[in-house]
């Protein structure tokens, strides 16, 4: 069985109760961790000790630390995207797409589980399972970029908008995870071209 899965016995979740505020501590402290020292340097004895919260506790609930970090991620597929650029330009609605992407990688909580997740999927499924999750519903929240390029008839109308944000994100996850770099300004720029004028080209059908 993957990490993570299980449950808490029926009736043992009250929301509100101590149940709660375990998890709540639990991923906090989980978090805190991962950001100062990374994913090879975090265990359960330093989540429990760091939460207050029983390392048996945590083996019970978590079955170990891919299972919390796991749980931490799954936090992040829940919640929607925020506010999305709408120029009514495709180029520049990608262009300012991309700083966002790179502002969610940086940020303290969402890049830190990310980056986690890319750490841990070299050996875990689940994980893997769990990245492709988060990106997946990214990709989900942020297409109607480019369905509105579609309705405003500047690209194709069989134009998979799904595509067009992943052609914008790959080179940006590439840079950012494979090469540990972060990519400039106008790199974001050139990305979010590329992307455009293959749409425009009927090459993301």
């Amino acid at each position: 069985m993957d990490v993570g899965d299980a449950d808490p016995p029926p009736g043992t979740a009250r929301p509100g109760g101590r149940t709660a505020r375990n998890r709540e501590a639990v991923l906090d402290a989980a978090l805190g961790l991962l950001a100062e020292h990374g994913y090879a340097a975090t265990c359960v004895q330093d989540i429990a000790t760091r939460s207050g919260v029983a390392a048996s506790t945590i083996y019970r609930r978590w079955g170990n630390r891919d299972g919390v970090i796991l749980d931490l991620a799954g936090t992040l597929v829940a919640e929607p995207v925020g506010a999305l650029p709408d120029t009514g330009d495709l180029e520049r609605d990608l262009t300012l797409l991309g700083r966002v992407i790179l502002d969610v990688m940086s940020n303290p909580r969402d890049g830190v589980v990310q980056s986690t997740l890319v750490a841990a999927g070299v050996h875990s499924p689940t994980a893997r399972r769990t990245l492709a999750q988060i990106i997946n519903r990214r990709v989900e929240d942020t297409k109607i970029i480019a369905e509105r390029a579609v309705e405003r008839g500047d690209v194709p109308a069989d134009t998979d908008a799904g595509k067009v944000i992943n052609t914008l994100a790959a080179p940006i996850y590439h840079r950012w995870y494979i090469l540990g770099e972060e990519p400039t300004d106008d790199e974001l720029a050139g990305f979010a071209r590329v992307a455009a004028h293959a749409a425009r080209d009927a090459l993301l059908t």
